[in-house]
């Protein structure tokens, strides 16, 4: 693979499974569990991070429900902006996920086939294109992941701190 198609290829990708991702919030009908988490919106930011009341569902990520509420504040009661937060999360996960190819092989194609692989599965692209905030776990996991793995190779500790 040249070199000038990498970086092509590996955006490419990116905007294609980004799309996917949104496309899929936009046009899905809230599920059941989906539904139960919209309450929060309502309820003010002190309640959804320290009330009982609010913990009442499983749903209640406090980030998430935070995120939501001034998405739907933002931009309305649409299913796409309910799910925007996790949406959001998905291009932290593929940025971590290039960046970790990058670190593991200097072979392009392996790289690009190992973000492919890492960024389609569909069931962790259905966490994105929810709004449950699993999207936004996976989003933050990957990257503590890979900064615990590359301080373990560098020992250099920002990476344990960033992680």
């Amino acid at each position: 693979m040249k070199k000038n198609i990498y970086p092509v290829s590996i955006f490419l990708t990116g905007i294609l499974l980004f799309c996917y991702v949104f496309q899929r919030a936009a046009l899905l009908s809230l599920t059941h569990d989906e539904s139960a988490t919209t309450d929060l919106v309502s309820a003010p930011l002190a309640d959804i991070m320290f009330s009982p009341n609010q913990f009442q569902t499983a749903n209640n990520h406090i980030l998430h429900s935070i995120l939501m509420k001034w998405s739907v504040t933002v931009f309305g009661w649409k299913e796409w902006a309910i799910r925007l937060p996790n949406v959001l999360f998905f291009v932290l996960y593929y940025v971590t996920a290039v960046w970790y190819m990058h670190q593991l092989t200097k072979k392009l194609h392996i790289r690009l086939a190992g973000v492919f692989v890492l960024c389609s599965v569909p069931y962790l692209l259905d966490f994105f294109s929810l709004a449950r905030g699993y999207g936004m776990a996976n989003g933050f996991s990957l990257p503590a992941l890979v900064l615990l793995i590359t301080y373990f190779h560098s020992k250099e500790k920002k990476y344990l701190i960033l992680s």
